[in-house]
């Protein structure tokens, strides 16, 4: 059970909730083989297979609630938001180039609500793989777009720490 526990807080989306429901699984096998005695009172594949069906009525009603309210453009989203936050962060880092003699204070909002706009790209980023299984091979592609994004914002913060 610990490490279905410890593969679940590695793992994200599908994965972890993969590795959970196994470490739940084993051990309401466990609880059930065993009883509340500790001895063999039943069979282990019927329960293994009853609870197996159980599961993959779950995934079939996923599928279907999935199929019935996502519209699929999850893709579309985080290509819109990337392009509107790399425009704003090149006009902020713009903003901040053309006034670096003066007091970078003024800026500290915008880095903020900037900051808060790309941390808010990585479950965008997840549900975007989530559906689309070729955005998975270009997820160190979107990590490092992610990751120039915080460089940039963070590059008109470095004179205003010089300065202190």
């Amino acid at each position: 059970m610990r490490g279905q526990r410890f593969a679940a807080t590695l793992l994200h989306n599908y994965a972890a909730y993969a590795a959970a429901l196994s470490g739940y699984t084993a051990a309401i096998l466990a609880n059930d083989v065993l009883g509340p005695v500790g001895t063999n009172g039943g069979d282990v594949t019927v329960l293994a297979i009853n609870h197996a069906f159980e599961i993959c009525i779950g995934i079939v009603y996923a599928g279907v609630v999935l199929a019935l309210t996502d519209l699929g453009n999850s893709r579309r989203k985080l290509g819109a938001e990337l392009a509107s936050l790399s425009r704003a962060v090149m006009g902020g880092f713009g903003n901040c180039l053309l006034t670096a003699s003066s007091d970078l204070t003024q800026f500290q909002g915008l880095r903020r609500d900037l900051l808060r706009r790309v941390i808010a790209l990585d479950p965008m980023i997840d549900a975007a793989i989530g559906e689309a299984s070729d955005l998975r091979y270009r997820s160190p592609v979107l990590q490092r777009a992610v990751s120039g994004l915080l460089e940039t914002i963070s590059a008109c913060a470095k004179p205003l720490m010089r300065s202190r």
